[in-house]
């Protein structure tokens, strides 16, 4: 497999969304490390990153209810390393659009996505030179 030990981060706040982003992850041959809120997301990457065990790429849920969604914690990510390979995810097609360009993502799907779309996201931001 292309993307076999590859590190991902992921953040949703729906615990059966983070589940099944989780599993498809780790059924692919990669690390899966899930948040349910921003500020944990940041601390993770920062702490991963200050290690020396930065992950690959970040999956960031466009919204949290009650906390830090994608918006929020890539802004803070990009003070870390401002070269984040992410891939930004929503149920809210236009408001998913407008984000990723606003806040610098690279790559968008929009919920509900299947297995197959997941992966070709993660493929294309962990193979950005």
């Amino acid at each position: 497999m292309v993307n076999e030990g590859k590190r991902i981060l992921i953040l949703d706040d729906d615990p059966s969304i983070r589940a099944v982003i989780s599993e498809v992850v780790y059924l692919s041959g990669m690390e899966a490390v899930a948040t349910v809120e921003g500020h944990d997301t940041v601390a993770r990457y920062e702490h991963e990153w200050v290690r020396g065990n930065p992950f690959d790429a970040i999956i960031l849920d466009l919204n949290v209810v009650g906390g830090w969604g994608g918006r929020e914690a890539l802004t803070e990510i990009k003070k870390i390393n401002p070269e984040v390979r992410s891939l930004l995810i929503s149920g809210y097609q236009d408001e998913v659009e407008e984000a990723a360009r606003e806040f610098g993502f690279k790559y968008f799907l929009t919920k509900p996505f299947d297995a197959m779309m997941l992966l070709w996201g993660i493929g294309r931001i962990v193979s950005e030179n």
